[in-house]
C-alpha cells in the first residue's frame, strides 16, 4: 500500500473530473443531476421530508462533492449525516419497491455507468494502474455479456472494467459514491477480501512526510549467481 500526495497537480485533476464527468454524452442523456432532482420530486410531500432535505444537499454540493478531498469529504459526512442516516438510508420508500433510497441514490448518480466506461479516462489522473491494496494486480477485470442490445440477439461480448472500492461504503454515505478521492481501483482479490469491512488505509495525503517511499535494486552479483544457477533464491 503507497500512499499518493495530494499536491496541486492532483487537485487539479480532480477539478478537471469534477467538470467533465458524463460530458459529451447524447442530447437526451439524463445526468446525475436530473436523475436527482426526479427522485427529490417523486418523494412527494412531509413524510419524506427528511430524504428530500438529503437530495437536495446533494443537488446544491453536486460539484463539490465530486472533487471533495478526503478531509472535505469527513466535513461533508457530518453535514449529511445530521440529515439522514442509518434507517432511513437502509429502508425502502415502500414495501413493494426494489431498492433502498441509498441504492437510489447511487443509481441516480449513474455510479454503474462511471465504472463500466467514464472512469477509464479519469484514472490515468490519479496516476494508479495497479490495485491500491496490493500493487501487484491490474485493478481491472473482464467481463462476459452473452446480448448484443443493438443487434437484439445473444452473443458472447468479452469487456474490460474497472474494479473500484469505496473508502466510505455506498451504503452508509451514497452521495460519495462517484467521488474522485473516495474511489479506489482495487484488483477483484483484494475487493472480495475486503467486502464492505473497513480499512483504516488512507490512499491520499497532504503531508509529504507520510509518504511511504521505498527503494528497491539488484546488485550485480546477484543477478550473476540468479543466472548461473537459475533460481529464485537468490532474489529474496
Amino acid at each position: 500500500m503507497r500512499r499518493i500526495l495530494l499536491d496541486n497537480e492532483l487537485k487539479n485533476k480532480a477539478e478537471n473530473y469534477s467538470k467533465n464527468l458524463f460530458a459529451g454524452k447524447r442530447k437526451d442523456f439524463k445526468t446525475p443531476l436530473d436523475n436527482l432532482t426526479k427522485l427529490k420530486d417523486d418523494l412527494g410531500g412531509s413524510k419524506h421530508s427528511k430524504r428530500k432535505q438529503y437530495v437536495q444537499m446533494i443537488i446544491d454540493n453536486y460539484n463539490e462533492i465530486l472533487k471533495a478531498s478526503p478531509s472535505e469529504m469527513e466535513e461533508f459526512i457530518k453535514q449529511f449525516s445530521a440529515i439522514c442516516k442509518g434507517g432511513l438510508l437502509e429502508s425502502k420508500l415502500t414495501p413493494s419497491a426494489k431498492l433502498k433510497f441509498h441504492e437510489l441514490i447511487v443509481s441516480a448518480m449513474r455510479y454503474e455507468e462511471l465504472r463500466n466506461s467514464e472512469f477509464r479516462q479519469f484514472v490515468n489522473s490519479s496516476g494508479i494502474k495497479i490495485c491500491v491494496y496490493c500493487n501487484s494486480q491490474l485493478a481491472i477485470i473482464s467481463e462476459i455479456s452473452f446480448y448484443d442490445k443493438k443487434q437484439k440477439r445473444r452473443k458472447p461480448k468479452i469487456s474490460a472494467k474497472f474494479e473500484l472500492d469505496h473508502y466510505h461504503s455506498k451504503s452508509q454515505y451514497p452521495f460519495l459514491c462517484t467521488s474522485f478521492y473516495n474511489l479506489y481501483p482495487v484488483c477483484g482479490n483484494c475487493n472480495r477480501a475486503k467486502s464492505k469491512l473497513d480499512i483504516k488505509f488512507k490512499l491520499y495525503t497532504d503531508n509529504p512526510s507520510k509518504l511511504d517511499v521505498f527503494n528497491f535494486w539488484i546488485d550485480d552479483k546477484t543477478i550473476i549467481d540468479y543466472w548461473l544457477e537459475k533460481t529464485p533464491d537468490y532474489l529474496n
